[in-house]
């Protein structure tokens, strides 16, 4: 049986990605940037000339590969609109949205939205918000309090 190994984001900037995920909770487990040039991720990635660097962050069990392209460069992403086709997110799971919502603001994070309850339906009760990460990747925060 398959089983999740990591889910990989190609940013800009390693370091300050790697520092905006810590304020949700992501942990280096690596402290050291893999340097990624030889032939085998040149094939991999189909860049003659790849020339990338890799860190690891870690929440909980789930592992999040950080990529940056030194060679060849790459261009920012178009949109960072969640209806359009291919666009990601990672959500996390907080206990007390609000206080998570007040301290990410304080500390300069924007959101798209103040957090909101779902009124009805199999999520009534749990409350969400969404913000981007430094490159425009969103990011989700769930509080999962469903009502009885």
């Amino acid at each position: 049986m398959p089983s999740l190994n990591h889910i990989g984001i190609t940013v800009s900037d390693i370091a300050q990605t790697a520092g905006f995920l810590s304020l949700l909770g992501f942990e280096p487990r690596d402290p050291d940037q893999v340097v990624a040039k030889d032939s085998w991720i040149r094939t991999m990635t189909g860049y003659a000339k790849a020339d990338l660097r890799i860190a690891m962050v870690h929440l909980g069990d789930t592992a999040i590969e950080l990529v940056s392209y030194v060679s060849p460069e790459g261009e920012p992403k178009a949109t960072t609109e969640l209806r359009d086709v291919g666009n990601t997110h990672i959500a996390v799971t907080v206990k007390d949205i609000d206080a998570e919502y007040r301290r990410l603001r304080d500390a300069g994070i924007e959101f798209i939205s103040a957090p909101i309850r779902v009124p009805d339906g199999p999520l009534e009760g749990a409350r969400g918000v969404y913000l981007t990460d430094p490159d425009g990747n969103l990011i989700e925060l769930s509080q999962e309090t469903r009502a009885d």
